[in-house]
Formats: C-alpha cells, sequence, structure tokens
C-alpha cells in the first residue's frame, strides 16, 4: 500500500507540473507586447500588457491592409507596377505672397513589391541595382532630403514571400503656389503639393493613396496669416507633361485656405479713410483760405503717398491691381478732387462769370 500511495502521488505531480506552461515560453510569446508595454509606461502590468496588445494588433492590421492592397491592385491591373503612397504634413509655415510658394515640411512613405526581394534581407539586395518609383516633388522649388538615400530601404520581414520594400524619406523646403490676388486683401487660396515619379509614365506605374486620416491635420498648418478651411484632401490624377509628352500619376495634396483681413482693414483700409475725412475739412473754410485749404490738401496728399510707400513692404507685388489696390487708388482719387474743387471755386470767385 505504501509503493501504491507513493505512485499515485507521484502521479498527481507530474500532471500538474505539465498543465503549467513552461516559464520561458511565456516570455518569448510575450516579448514584443512587453517591449510596447515598456515604451509605452510603467504601472500596472496587466493595463500595460493589454495597451501593448492594441498597438500590436494595429500594426499587424496596417501590415495586412498594404498587402491585400497590392495583391488586389495587381490582380485588377497585372501589366503596371503599384506603388502605395503614405503622406503626412508635418509643417506648412509659410507662405510667400511675393515669389507664390509655399514652405513645407512634409514626410512620404511608400511601399511596392520587388520579384527580387522575395525571401531576401535588406543586407542582401544590391540597392543600386534595385527598382525605384523615382518619387519626387513635381512642383518643389528648393527642397532639401533629411534621411540619406541609400539608407532608407527595408524589406518586410513578416512578408518576405511577397517582397514588399518600404522607403521612406522627409521632405523640408519650398514649393511653387499658384495665388489668384486679385481679391487680396480678402483672398482663398489652395496649397498644392504635387507628388509623382520622375520617370516612370502612367503607362507602366500607377500610385495608390494610403494616408492616414489624420494626415493633413489642422494642426500642422502653422501661418498667422491664414486659416484652414474644411476640404483638405488627398487626390489621384494624371497630369501631362508637355516638355515629354507623357502622361504620369500624380498624387495631390490640396489645403484650403482664407486670408485673415484684419490686419490690412484695421491697419490700412481705416487710416486711408482717416486721411480721405481729413481732406474734407477743406471745405469748412472761407474761399478767402484759399492757400490754408491748398496747403492742408496737398500735405495730406503726400502723407498719403507717404503711407503707401511703408505700405508696399506687405503687400504682393504682382502686375495687376489687387482690391486693397483699387480701394487706396480710390483714396487718393478723392483727395485729388477735394484739391480739384478747391482750385475751381478760387477761379470762379477771382474770375466771376458775366
Amino acid at each position: 500500500w505504501e509503493h501504491l500511495l507513493l505512485a499515485h502521488h507521484h502521479a498527481n505531480k507530474m500532471s500538474e507540473e505539465e498543465d503549467e506552461p513552461p516559464k520561458d515560453d511565456i516570455t518569448i510569446q510575450l516579448s514584443p507586447i512587453a517591449a510596447q508595454a515598456d515604451e509605452a509606461e510603467e504601472g500596472d502590468s496587466q493595463g500595460g500588457d493589454d495597451d501593448a496588445e492594441e498597438v500590436w494588433t494595429d500594426g499587424e492590421r496596417r501590415l495586412e491592409q498594404v498587402v491585400t492592397t497590392i495583391l488586389d491592385a495587381y490582380k485588377r491591373e497585372p501589366n503596371k507596377e503599384h506603388c502605395l503612397v503614405v503622406v503626412f504634413l508635418n509643417n506648412l509655415s509659410k507662405i510667400k505672397d511675393a515669389d507664390e510658394e509655399a514652405i513645407v515640411d512634409l514626410s512620404i512613405t511608400l511601399y511596392w513589391p520587388d520579384d527580387k526581394a522575395k525571401g531576401k534581407d535588406i543586407e542582401d539586395m544590391d540597392l543600386e541595382k534595385l527598382w525605384t518609383p523615382d518619387i519626387e516633388i513635381y512642383n518643389a522649388n528648393e527642397m532639401n532630403k533629411l534621411y540619406e538615400e541609400g539608407k532608407n530601404f527595408n524589406i518586410w520581414e513578416q512578408h518576405k514571400e511577397h517582397g514588399i520594400i518600404t522607403w521612406w524619406q522627409r521632405y523640408k523646403g519650398t514649393v511653387s503656389v499658384q495665388l489668384d490676388l486679385h481679391a487680396f486683401p480678402l483672398d482663398k487660396q489652395i496649397v498644392e503639393i504635387r507628388i509623382s515619379s520622375s520617370t516612370v509614365c502612367s503607362d507602366y506605374l500607377k500610385l495608390i493613396d494610403f494616408s492616414e486620416p489624420d494626415a493633413l491635420a489642422p494642426e500642422a498648418v502653422n501661418l498667422v496669416e491664414w486659416n484652414v478651411l474644411p476640404g483638405r484632401a488627398l487626390s489621384l490624377r494624371e497630369f501631362y507633361n508637355p516638355g515629354e509628352k507623357m502622361h504620369y500619376s500624380q498624387l495631390c495634396v490640396s489645403i484650403p485656405l482664407a486670408r485673415r483681413s484684419g490686419f490690412y482693414m484695421w491697419k490700412v483700409g481705416t487710416i486711408a479713410v482717416i486721411l480721405v475725412l481729413m481732406s474734407w475739412t477743406v471745405f469748412l473754410l472761407p474761399q478767402e483760405s484759399f492757400q490754408d485749404s491748398l496747403q492742408i490738401s496737398m500735405t495730406l496728399f503726400l502723407a498719403a503717398i507717404a503711407f503707401n510707400f511703408v505700405l508696399m513692404e506687405s503687400l504682393p507685388k504682382v502686375s495687376y491691381n489687387t482690391f486693397l489696390d483699387k480701394y487706396i487708388l480710390m483714396c487718393y482719387t478723392y483727395i485729388f478732387l477735394s484739391v480739384v474743387q478747391q482750385c475751381v471755386m478760387y477761379c470762379i470767385t477771382l474770375y466771376p462769370f458775366r
């Protein structure tokens, strides 16, 4: 009986040890999630694991969406190369009216499959022989790349069988903007950033927008003179290059803006009206005070011209008259007409009609 009891006790102990999972296996399974939780915050271990698991799940879901989108695009158009484009606007800091350009800070990430990258690591690839879509900002004037070329590639290890290559770059510089300043300072403008391939036409390459919903967040637009309007959009289109006589697939970032006209209304419009009203005080003087009236009108006219010279630094230098230009010219005309009226009345008084 003693031998039977000892054997039964030993068997129960072995069964309990088999039911418990090995500690090493648990550590290996949760290591990615634990790493995410440690970076997020320290605190309750259970809460940290839940948060990390959510981040990890979102990343896996995003990866699956990229693979699915690329594979579906190749099924629809197998004769073209397909490239997923992710755009994120970091900052739109200034718009130069005189030069018709905007200062932007933009991040671009690309995903595309390559048969040569299937089952390989990025270290095994010859990057000089690797096919790239040659993405550029088409309407850039001066653009700096913050990441060194050749070191901004990667191959997704989770899907080596598809050979999906990741490329990223951050751009800082100026882009040309077509401004219509006829209604200045009550104008509304659209800042466009056009992204396209510099070498591959639309017959062989198609861009696919894969940006996040917050890619064009209003917080990224830091413009003192402008308000961001609804309607920010990322749109795909084809444009024709007349120099090369070819069509290219293009992703266009559009940001509608409205100018804040308070500065010009109060600092320019109000002062111009005051000068005009002051010039009308000559109508209250008697005809015998013609010299005093003329001196007042001419002084105010010269003051308006001097004010215009100071104002020229903040006005756009365009070849046509804006709304503000017409307004200032109208004020000059009123002051000039007051001078003409004083001269006519003086002549009538001096040489009366018989």
